[in-house]
C-alpha cells in the first residue's frame, strides 16, 4: 500500500481508532493525552503539506529567476533562501491557517463520538462521557446526550466553537485575497 492510498482514510478514523483504546479512563494525564493526540493529527497532516511545498517548490524552481541565478552561479542554499522560500512565504501561511481549520474541525468530529482532547472519563449509570479539560468540542459532546431536556448546555460551547472555526475561515479568506489582489497589481512578479 502506497503513500497515496494512505490519503485516501480519513483522519478522523485514524485518529479515532488509534486514541479510542488510550483516551477512555486512561491513567494518562490530560497534557500527556493531549500531545500524543496532537502528535498522531501532525502525522497524518504531514504528507499533504509536504506534496503542496513539493509541487509549490518544484514550479517555482522552474521559473526564470531561478534559472538566472543558477546561470550566474548561485549555490542551492542561495536560491532556497533569497529565491523559494520568498515566494513560498505566503503560501505556508496560507497552509497553516487551513491546517488550524482542518484541526479545529477534527476536534469539533472526534468531541461529537465522545473522544475529547486531554482525556474521557466514562460514567456507567448512566452511561456518559465527560471531558477531562472542558475543552469547547468536549463540552459540546457532553451535551449532546441532554440535548432534549437541557438544549442551553450546547449554546455557549457551540457558539464559541463556531466562532473560532468562522474566524479563522474569514482570516483564510482575506488572506487569500489579499495576496491575490497582490498578484494583480503586478502579474509580471
Amino acid at each position: 500500500m502506497g503513500l497515496g492510498a494512505l490519503g485516501a482514510i480519513p483522519a478522523f478514523v485514524v485518529v479515532y481508532f488509534v486514541m479510542a483504546q488510550i483516551n477512555v479512563q486512561s491513567p494518562l494525564t490530560p497534557w500527556e493525552l493531549a500531545c500524543i493526540q496532537g502528535t498522531l493529527m501532525v502525522l497524518l497532516g504531514i504528507p499533504a503539506v509536504t506534496a503542496m511545498v513539493r509541487r509549490k517548490t518544484e514550479d517555482l524552481r522552474n521559473s526564470m529567476w531561478v534559472e538566472a541565478a543558477e546561470a550566474l552561479g548561485a549555490t542551492r542554499s542561495r536560491i532556497g533562501m533569497r529565491h523559494i522560500l520568498p515566494m513560498l512565504k505566503e503560501d505556508l501561511l496560507l497552509v497553516l491557517v487551513n491546517e488550524v481549520i482542518l484541526t479545529l474541525c477534527l476536534v469539533g468530529q472526534l468531541g461529537i463520538f465522545g473522544l475529547f482532547l486531554g482525556g474521557t472519563i466514562r460514567y456507567m449509570d448512566p452511561l456518559m462521557y465527560v471531558s477531562r479539560t472542558h475543552e469547547w468540542a468536549g463540552m459540546i459532546g457532553q451535551a449532546r446526550t441532554s440535548l432534549q431536556a437541557n438544549q442551553w448546555m450546547l449554546a455557549g460551547p457551540l457558539l464559541a466553537y463556531l466562532l473560532a472555526v468562522a474566524g479563522f475561515y474569514t482570516l483564510l479568506r482575506g488572506m487569500e485575497q489579499r495576496y491575490r489582489a497582490g498578484y494583480h497589481n503586478y502579474p509580471k512578479i
